[in-house]
C-alpha cells in the first residue's frame, strides 16, 4: 500500500542505523575471529551501509517499477524468441545444405559457426532492447514513473538495496 511505501521511506535512516549498529556490535564483539567470515561479512556490510547513510531517500511509487522489474512474460517472449531463432537458423541451413559446403571450406565451420552465433546475438539484443522499451513504454502509460534519477532506496521494494545507484541505473 502507499501507507508502507512512504512508510519505508520515512524509516530509511532509522533502519540504515541499526543495521550499522547491530554489525558495529557483532565486530567490537569479545569473542569474535577476525580471519572468520561472519566478521568479514559484517566489516563489509557496515562499510556498505556507511556510504548508504548519507542516501536520501524521497517517495516514489513503487507499483510502475514492480511492473516493470517482475515482467516474467516479456523475458519468457525472448527466451522463446531466442528458441526460435535459433532452431531456425539450424534447420534452414540443413535443409539447403550449407553445413556441408562450408565445413569444406579452408577455414572449415568454426568461422561459419561464429558469424552465426554473433548475429544471433546481435538480433537477440536488439529484440531485448525493443521488448523492454514497449514494456516500459506500456508500464509508464498505466503507472506513474515519475523522476528516474531517485535513489533506488527511494522504491519501497528496494529500501535495503545495498548499492549506490538512481533508478534509472537499476533499469
Amino acid at each position: 500500500t502507499v501507507y508502507e511505501e512512504i512508510k519505508a521511506v520515512v524509516s530509511y535512516e532509522d533502519s540504515v542505523k541499526a543495521v550499522l549498529k547491530n554489525t558495529d556490535r557483532y565486530i567490537n564483539g569479545k569473542k569474535v575471529d577476525k580471519a572468520s567470515f561472519e566478521y568479514i561479512r559484517a566489516v563489509k556490510t557496515r562499510d556498505k551501509y556507511i556510504r548508504l547513510e548519507q542516501i536520501t531517500p524521497s517517495f516514489y511509487p513503487a507499483k510502475g517499477m514492480d511492473m516493470y522489474c517482475d515482467n516474467a512474460s516479456g523475458d519468457y517472449i525472448i527466451l522463446a524468441f531466442m528458441i526460435f531463432a535459433t532452431v531456425l537458423i539450424i534447420t534452414m541451413e540443413r535443409e539447403q545444405g550449407l553445413s556441408l559446403i562450408s565445413k569444406t571450406t579452408l577455414r572449415g565451420g568454426a568461422v561459419h559457426g561464429l558469424v552465426k552465433a554473433a548475429a544471433l546475438g546481435i538480433l537477440c539484443i536488439i529484440v531485448s532492447l525493443i521488448m523492454h522499451i514497449c514494456s516500459f513504454a506500456v508500464i509508464a502509460q498505466i503507472y506513474p514513473i515519475r523522476d528516474l534519477t531517485v535513489p533506488i532506496q527511494s522504491v519501497a521494494g528496494y529500501t535495503y538495496c545495498a548499492l549506490e545507484i538512481s533508478v534509472w541505473q537499476y533499469i
